[in-house]
């Protein structure tokens, strides 16, 4: 047998997993609300997506920062940490 097939977990185990649901805190940018998705959209708006994530990344102190296309999927509210009341929000 492989070392992939000795290692896979079995139907029963993956049936069991469950995923944590929206909980409206990410890993790495900590808990989001809708002020803080106003002024990262406001921010990115008026300069860019890279911009607002330097900033955002440099006012949290964070030194390994995620790929840009992942953090706009973040802040777009994609990211599974936002709950679904957050996600259906009016933004304006």
């Amino acid at each position: 047998m492989s070392k992939l097939a000795t290692q896979l977990p079995s139907a029963d185990e993956i049936a069991t997993r469950t995923r944590r649901g929206p909980t409206g805190a990410c890993d790495i940018y900590g808990d989001g609300d809708i002020d803080d998705w106003r002024a990262v959209e406001q921010l990115r708006k008026q300069t860019s997506w890279a911009d607002a994530q330097r900033a955002v990344d440099e006012t949290l102190n964070i030194s390994r920062p995620i790929d840009t296309d992942k953090f706009r999927y973040h802040w777009r509210r994609r990211c599974w940490h936002w709950t679904q009341e957050q996600r259906n929000l009016d933004a304006a």
